[in-house]
């Protein structure tokens, strides 16, 4: 294969594609060469060039370009500079000046590329003059590094407080609508820290923590600490409200360090933080952001609690969820609650049910099942209060009283029905609806055991005790 023309007359489209082809066969022999050096140092480019032909490598050129018939030194410079000669325009480059330049702008002796992927801009047009300049650096030069250097790096593991969830270091966020039991779910992961038990069925690391609540009760905290009983309670440390809250990012990384502890737990951010306006985003963004180095350099987790707003989603801006590697939300339907997360990292925990008990959460059965069942209970209280009464008022009455929706209650509805813990005292027709008690209530229907059943061919009055099923 010869080498490319240069010359500077405009080439033909197919031109451009045999000289794009020439460049691609040039990058793979390169490649290829430099390999070889690596492990023959103090060769030369010439015995680079010859060992990779002899190879019988499929990109042999038939006559080998000028640059590859030298002598000189295989290093990052020269192989540099001969890359820029080749793709250079015009023959009157000389290896020298390009060597000159190299060394100048990048220190003596200094890689200017990777030895392992030459130089892939080599214009696309063999008439556009390259540009030196935009030949990727090495990380000394000005602190950047090109996409091989990086995926050639060895990865860092990823280290999680409890498995899965809250990235050690790193700042997280556990959200929920105020008074639904956000604190109490942050203090069972206080305790599941400081005792490495499990967290949501979860594996923890155990270590200290420590708690920032000034607006939280002492007395609400100390009654749920004593319920929750963690054996190493010693690991748990909590601000006291007579000192000054460390506010501000080293602030906050001093105190944590001085406990060494490796989760921080502040409720609430507002309230911390001093953010005033929670719907700016970059107020949110440039007041919180800072904290994620505050947390890397105490080697801890900073978990702030947050409050969600009527539609049972965060509150304010969408800079709240960027700043957060972890965002846990706690929700609560009558008795049954529910937990999900997104997550810069790992996998997005589904809805999942949680239950509370003992002053501590477990992850729970079906949700929906578990909520069916919490609505199906409301139910039974409306009837066994009101006996008698019919499904419209049971949909109107239980929706008010419990604020339930219409169709939650007549799905729970339902589920009595076919679990037979309600009866009825007739089928019920237009005009005449039929009432309703529960299975285990002995007390009559108010009227005198008869109701009026309007056929095609005549009235009849049926018997309370003949009549079965209901609608």
């Amino acid at each position: 294969m010869s080498t490319p023309p240069n010359n500077a007359e405009t080439p033909s489209a197919s031109q451009r594609g045999f000289q794009r082809y020439q460049r691609t066969v040039w990058r793979e022999h390169v490649r290829l060469m430099v390999a070889w050096a690596k492990e023959h140092p103090q060769s030369s480019i010439r015995d680079a060039h010859e060992a990779v032909s002899v190879a019988g490598h499929p990109y042999e050129f038939d006559a080998p370009p000028p640059a590859l018939d030298s002598p000189d030194p295989f290093d990052a410079v020269s192989a540099h500079a001969h890359w820029l000669a080749y793709m250079a325009p015009t023959a009157d480059v000389r290896i020298e000046q390009l060597q000159a330049q190299i060394r100048q702008r990048n220190g003596n002796g200094v890689a200017v590329i990777d030895l392992e992927e030459p130089p892939s801009r080599a214009c696309d047009d063999m008439g556009e003059q390259p540009v030196t300049t935009q030949q990727t650096p090495a990380a000394s030069n000005n602190g950047t590094r090109n996409i091989l250097q990086i995926c050639a790096t060895e990865r860092q593991e990823v280290t999680w407080l409890a498995d899965g969830l809250f990235l050690l270091p790193g700042q997280s966020i556990l959200t929920a609508r105020s008074k639904r039991g956000k604190s109490t779910l942050a203090r069972n992961l206080l305790a599941a820290v400081a005792d490495g038990s499990p967290f949501l069925s979860r594996k923890t690391i155990q270590g200290r923590v420590i708690y920032i609540a000034p607006d939280e009760p002492e007395s609400v905290m100390q009654e749920h600490f004593i319920e929750l009983a963690p054996e190493n309670g010693a690991n748990i440390f909590v601000w006291e409200r007579v000192n000054p809250l460390p506010r501000g990012p080293a602030a906050l990384a001093t105190a944590i360090k001085n406990v060494g502890a490796i989760l921080c737990v502040i409720d609430t951010l507002q309230t911390f933080s001093g953010v005033a306006k929670i719907q700016d985003y970059s107020e949110v963004v440039n007041i919180i952001a800072p904290y994620r180095d505050a947390a890397a350099a105490a080697g801890a987790t900073i978990l702030w609690l947050h409050h969600n707003n009527r539609g049972d989603s965060f509150l304010g801006s969408e800079g709240v969820l960027s700043i957060a590697d972890t965002m846990m939300t706690y929700r609560r339907d009558q008795d049954v609650g529910s937990i999900e997360t997104i997550q810069r990292l790992g996998i997005n925990m589904g809805k999942t049910t949680v239950t509370f008990n003992a002053g501590r959460f477990t992850v729970g059965g079906n949700y929906w099942q578990l909520l069916n069942e919490s609505h199906a209970k409301k139910v039974e209280q409306f009837i066994r209060e009101s006996p008698g009464s019919s499904m419209e008022d049971i949909t109107e009455g239980v929706s008010q009283s419990f604020s339930i929706l219409p169709r939650n209650v007549r799905a729970a509805f339902a589920h009595l029905r076919k679990m037979k813990r309600v009866v009825c005292n007739h089928k019920g027709t237009k005009g005449f609806p039929a009432l309703w008690k529960l299975a285990d209530d002995e007390t009559p229907f108010a009227d005198d055991g008869f109701f009026e059943a309007k056929t095609k061919q005549s009235t009849l009055f049926v018997p309370l005790g003949e009549v079965e099923g209901g609608s």
